[in-house]
């Protein structure tokens, strides 16, 4: 709480000596002489001037001239301290090394009536452990007392700890070493009356010094010592029996108690303060506000700062909720910032707008394309199996929505429309037929058969990269073609076209989502990218091999023959042994996994794929294996099945091994 003791203006100055009648009595100004009483009136007719404004409404200025020496001392030092400017770090260390004085009626008034006609508070009342003085230059001075800190201009000044008599600034307030805080009091709600003095002050000693002194005791040291040093512990208790330290123990829980029940009046006086201040800065703000309004509205801005997307902001912005009344001559100064901050808010939300229009038209697109999308190769179906909706082949060889939007046509159509323009349905859906149907080029495709033409060349470069032997876009097509992605996911022509690494917002609800992150969407879903993709060597001659165990030739069967063939096979690693089971795959489960739910079984890294070797299962176990199939759907399953005993195993393989 910021408190100074600011001069008065000149009318507030002027006293009037002649008028004012003394009100203090005592026994200097009951007993001077005539003599002096001429001679000051000579002195005050010769040289008129204003009283100190720390003077004014206090006492006459006549009644100092005959004030025992000690009570002038003591009024000059109260001049002296409060003489001190801001930028001097200590003036209340004056009061601090002084001895006592005991101080009269007069010097109580002094105190209290100029803090009161300088800021309009009273002063709580005093205690017997702290002097009216020494109480307002507590509030007054908000000097840290650990670390005799001013409080900087952007930092709150340092709280008072009401029950040790001091100020403590954030940085103390919070050092481990700086206080005593019982461990069921959260640092957050820090209790002054929880606080002693530790050895960051001078002369004190550390706590478990006081603790060794003490002994056991009912009362808990925070309560009997605030401000004391471990050397007046040490008095009070070194070389005394139980029933003294008792009894001094008890004493300084009874002056403790005192202090306690003053600290609790201070803590009213200064809640009741500050709850005044916020209500009066609440007034002033809102008055600030009306005048800021109001010269926005001169100038064409007030529904601009009005608008609801604007309107926190507004408030929030330092200029507009600082606690000061707004003057023309302050006006003058916050115009420029704050046109230019509304004209900003005005920009990103016009930005904003735009962004959310285009996004829903995104939104629009996307609908109208996945029903043109059923319409030509039916509905895509949930699979259980993959966690996802998956569609038919046919539907995989048409772009999807994320290379839809990468076409210039839709980007035009969705983004160069004006925001003010209505975008429909019907508008997309002609595009969309138009870019299905419409030649581009002299071999007559389309702009989704160029698309298609040009995925296909890049997942051959792939396997040329990989196997230079596979060179045309005819091995696409192979059972034995394999193309893997990240987390061990693995796919196959065509589904190779229509993957999309990594899902993007859109497959996502949207609920509850706010402005802030739907500016950070993407205005539509990601296109597929090939670059992600990745062909494995082993997990090509792993492929083979299965198509070999079908019986047909793996440079030429396509997935088609491999579905006719019904084939099973299993790990021979896993057929080894005696008792347990064995997991029966289908050709797709054995070379594509589940989603990477096989590989953690027995192809978790690349040298179990390349140790692999897989067992052609009999025509019983195919039908036992079928019978149990679990997750079957697109082609993909398998079955745990038990592994047969050792005399039954050449049996069980009527087919052979590859």
């Amino acid at each position: 709480m910021k408190r100074s003791l600011e001069t008065s203006s000149g009318d507030e100055a002027r006293h009037d000596v002649d008028n004012t009648s003394p009100n203090l009595e005592s026994q200097a100004v009951a007993t001077r002489t005539r003599k002096r009483q001429k001679m000051r009136d000579a002195v005050v007719k010769s040289k008129p001037k204003k009283i100190s404004p720390f003077l004014d409404n206090a006492i006459p200025a006549a009644s100092f001239a005959g004030l025992p020496p000690e009570v002038l001392y003591e009024v000059s030092l109260c001049l002296l301290a409060h003489s001190y400017t801001k930028s001097d770090p200590h003036p209340s260390q004056i009061f601090s090394h002084c001895d006592p004085v005991v101080l009269v009626q007069l010097t109580k008034m002094l105190w209290k009536q100029r803090y009161t006609a300088c800021t309009g508070y009273e002063l709580p009342p005093a205690a017997d452990d702290i002097s009216v003085p020494r109480l307002a230059m507590l509030i007054i001075d908000e000097t840290c007392s650990l670390c005799n800190a001013p409080p900087s201009s952007n930092q709150k000044a340092p709280i008072i700890i009401w029950n040790a008599r001091i100020r403590w600034c954030k940085a103390c307030l919070y050092a481990s070493k700086c206080h005593v805080r019982p461990p069921y009091i959260p640092l957050t709600t820090l209790a002054s009356d929880r606080i002693i003095y530790e050895e960051n002050l001078f002369s004190f000693e550390v706590m478990r010094d006081v603790r060794r002194l003490l002994g056991h005791t009912e009362f808990r040291p925070p309560d009997l010592f605030p401000g004391f040093c471990a050397s007046r512990i040490r008095a009070g208790v070194q070389d005394k029996t139980k029933e003294e330290k008792k009894a001094y123990i008890a004493l300084r829980a009874a002056e403790f108690g005192k202090i306690k029940q003053h600290a609790h009046i201070c803590k009213q006086w200064e809640a009741k303060i500050q709850a005044e201040l916020k209500t009066k800065e609440k007034a002033i703000r809102k008055e600030r506000l009306k005048g800021i309004l109001r010269r926005l509205n001169v100038l064409g801005l007030e529904t601009e700062a009005r608008h609801p997307a604007n309107w926190d902001a507004l408030r929030a912005h330092a200029v507009v909720s600082e606690p000061k009344e707004l003057t023309e001559e302050g006006w003058d100064q916050i115009c420029g910032p704050l046109l230019e901050f509304v004209n900003g808010l005005r920009e990103k939300r016009l930005a904003h707008e735009r962004r959310e229009i285009i996004r829903q038209r995104y939104d629009m697109l996307e609908k109208v394309y996945k029903k043109y999308l059923d319409e030509q190769t039916g509905p895509a179906r949930y699979e259980k199996s993959l966690g996802r909706f998956e569609g038919t082949p046919a539907r995989a060889l048409l772009p999807q929505i994320g290379a839809l939007v990468t076409f210039r046509e839709v980007t035009e159509l969705v983004e160069g429309t004006p925001v003010g323009q209505a975008l429909i349905e019907g508008q997309m859906g002609a595009l969309i037929e138009q870019l299905a149907h419409t030649h581009v080029d002299a071999l007559g495709q389309t702009r989704f058969d160029a698309w298609r033409a040009a995925r296909e060349a890049e997942l051959v470069a792939l396997l040329n990269a990989a196997d230079p032997a596979r060179a045309t876009t005819v091995d696409l097509r192979l059972a034995a073609t394999v193309f893997s992605l990240a987390g061990r996911r693995r796919v196959q022509y065509p589904a190779a076209l229509a993957e999309r690494p990594g899902a993007d917002y859109r497959d996502w609800k949207a609920g509850g989502v706010g402005p802030a992150r739907v500016d950070a969407r993407a205005p539509a879903r990601g296109a597929g990218a090939v670059g992600a993709f990745r062909v494995e060597p082993a997990r090509l001659k792993l492929a083979e091999q299965v198509v070999r165990l079908a019986g047909l030739d793996p440079r030429t069967a396509t997935p088609a023959e491999m579905d006719a063939q019904v084939a099973w096979v299993a790990l021979k690693s896993e057929l080894d042994g005696s008792g347990g089971t064995y997991r029966a795959m289908t050709w797709r489960y054995a070379v594509l996994g589940s989603d990477g739910t096989y590989d953690w079984s027995a192809l978790r890294s690349l040298e179990d794929v390349k140790k692999a070797r897989f067992v052609l299962l009999s025509d019983k176990d195919t039908a036992l294996a079928r019978s149990r199939a679990a997750h079957a759907w697109a082609g993909l399953g398998y079955a745990d099945l038990p592994r047969p005993h050792k005399y039954q195993r050449g049996k069980s393989r009527k087919r052979g091994v590859l």
